[in-house]
């Protein structure tokens, strides 16, 4: 994970930033580019998945986007 800022406040109440939350709350965690040991999980943790998950999509959307403007163009 190469992002571990803050959360920003938009996330608390996005459900994606929620459900991933919800799912690892109650995880240990280590990150060994980051700290030496586990930690518990936190809202940082959350937003690095967060982010990628949602850099993914965006990528995954333009492609998408872009598959249909060439189709245009034909």
């Amino acid at each position: 994970m190469s992002n571990y800022s803050e959360p920003k406040s938009y996330m608390f109440t996005d459900q994606l930033w929620i459900a991933i939350w919800r799912e690892i709350k109650d995880w240990d965690i280590n990150v060994p580019s980051q700290y030496v040991g586990y930690t518990g999980a936190t809202g940082n943790h959350v937003s690095a998945i967060y982010l990628a998950v949602i850099n993914s999509l965006e990528q995954e959307f333009r492609e998408v986007l872009n598959g249909i403007e060439n189709k245009k163009r034909l």
